[in-house]
C-alpha cells in the first residue's frame, strides 16, 4: 500500500505548505512517531491512529497530520520525496510504502 502525501493545491497558499514536526520547548517532538521532516522513520511500526506524515502551515501556524487509519499494524518500509524537476517547493510530495505482516 502507497499513501501519498500532496501539498496544498491552492494558489494562495502554496508556498506556505511544508514537510515537517514541530518541536517542542524542551526539544522534543509534538508528533513523536515522526522525524524532524514531518515523514516516518523506516523500520517503524504504525498502529490505527498512529501519524504517518505532518504537513505545516507557515501563514496559520498550523500542522496537519495523516493517520494510519487501517485496524491492521504496518511497517515503513520505503519513504521517498517526490519532487518537480523545477525545485518547486509547492509541487513536493511524499510516497510511503507499508509493510503488512
Amino acid at each position: 500500500l502507497v499513501e501519498e502525501a500532496k501539498m496544498a493545491s491552492n494558489s494562495a497558499t502554496k508556498a506556505s505548505m511544508r514537510f515537517a514536526n514541530k518541536v517542542q520547548r524542551d526539544g522534543t517532538f509534538v508528533h513523536k512517531n515522526l522525524e524532524l521532516d514531518g515523514l516516518p522513520e523506516i523500520g517503524s511500526c504504525v498502529e490505527k491512529g498512529d501519524p504517518l506524515y505532518c504537513v505545516i502551515d507557515d501563514i496559520e501556524e498550523r500542522d496537519k497530520v495523516a493517520k494510519h487509519k487501517d485496524g491492521e499494524k504496518a511497517y515503513i518500509q520505503n519513504v521517498r520525496m517526490v519532487g518537480s524537476e523545477n525545485g518547486k517547493a509547492d509541487e513536493n510530495k511524499a510516497s510511503i510504502t507499508l509493510r503488512y505482516n
